[in-house]
Order: structure tokens, then C-alpha cells, then sequence
């Protein structure tokens, strides 16, 4: 598997996964994804 195919599959699992945890939580995938990367809340 080439650098470029797994690197777009890691990408692609961590965007399903932020969408399913923010489907959990009722909040917006963007919300959730600043929250796992110590982001402040905008």
C-alpha cells in the first residue's frame, strides 16, 4: 500500500469516526473534532 492511499485511509476512518462520536454526543462534527485536538470552542 503506497504512503498517499494510506494516509487518505487514516484520514477517512478519522472523519467517520468524529462523525459517529458526534452523532453520539448530539453535537456538531466540528465541535467534537476541536474538543479532540485541545482546540478552543469557537
Amino acid at each position: 500500500m503506497s504512503p498517499e492511499a494510506l494516509s487518505f485511509g487514516v484520514n477517512e476512518l478519522a472523519g467517520r469516526a468524529v462523525i459517529a462520536l458526534a452523532r453520539e454526543r448530539g453535537e456538531s462534527p466540528r465541535t467534537v473534532a476541536r474538543e479532540l485536538l485541545g482546540l478552543p470552542a469557537e
